[in-house]
């Protein structure tokens, strides 16, 4: 697996953009309303060198991706925003560390069991702008549903450059035939616990949206785990399938 071709969308060294210029997004994304999606967890480095998403569960949980955990700094999460570079009425930040991560045992890359959990250090109260996500319970194939993603993410290809400011896309699963249908590196890299999501044009999500939730009719379904680090070469992303884990996660969670 060459890590020249692909890359874990958990970034540290993340160039965060000024609000205003916001047209660069979530790849071909668009600007996510306030409390459009109150689910949505930023997870960001203090000084905003650093950024991945996820979602939260319930008063006391996200949930994530691992390899964004392994990334170094002083971490935060933010519930109840749009634009994380500013801290807007009825956000929530709350510093976490390495006593709020529970990552999955068998994590060992961005491509095997990427998946982890944050206990907040204080359970949020919900409300307008913050509110939990249906986890799925469903074994059913994804291919040919179309899920809505958000994030913070960058928007430009191959750099390393992001907004601050939620943007959202919706996406369509593909089969597993599709995905590695002239995308020979996915063969040895895809799991049962993997789902691949389409690019529609320039849209998809990109660096900075690794732990994004995937979300189909009300319900998270994945979340957004790796995939080519030049983000306009109109390939699939590879993302961690939900019902794969949802023993793991009641396990811990009790949810």
């Amino acid at each position: 697996m060459s890590v020249k071709t692909l890359l874990a969308f958990a970034v540290s060294a993340i160039v965060l953009l000024e609000a205003k210029s916001a047209n660069l997004r979530i790849t071909g994304g668009e600007d996510a309303s306030l409390g459009q999606f109150p689910y949505e967890v930023a997870i960001i480095i203090e000084d905003l060198t650093g950024a991945c998403a996820g979602s939260l569960i319930s008063e006391e949980y996200v949930l994530t991706v691992a390899d964004c955990l392994e990334l170094d700094g002083d971490w935060i999460v933010v519930l109840g925003a749009k634009d994380i570079s500013v801290v807007e009425p009825g956000q929530i930040r709350q510093k976490i560390s390495k006593e709020n991560y529970i990552i999955h045992e068998n994590f060992t890359s961005f491509e095997e069991h990427n998946i982890a959990l944050i206990k907040l250090p204080q359970p949020v109260q919900y409300n307008d702008l913050i509110q939990p996500i249906k986890l799925t319970d469903s074994q059913r194939d994804l291919a040919g549903e179309v899920g809505v993603v958000a994030g913070w993410g960058t928007s430009y290809g191959a750099q390393i450059i992001a907004s601050p400011v939620l943007q959202w896309t919706n996406n369509t699963f593909l089969t597993y035939e599709q995905c590695i249908y002239d995308h020979p590196i996915f063969t040895e890299a895809l799991r049962d616990e993997h789902v691949c999501l389409a690019p529609d044009y320039y849209k998809a999500p990109c660096v900075g949206d690794a732990g994004s939730p995937i979300v189909v009719n009300g319900e998270q379904v994945a979340l957004v785990s790796y995939g080519y680090f030049n983000c306009f070469l109109f390939k699939p992303n590879v993302n961690t399938r939900i019902s794969a884990y949802r023993d793991w996660i009641k396990e811990k969670t009790g949810i």
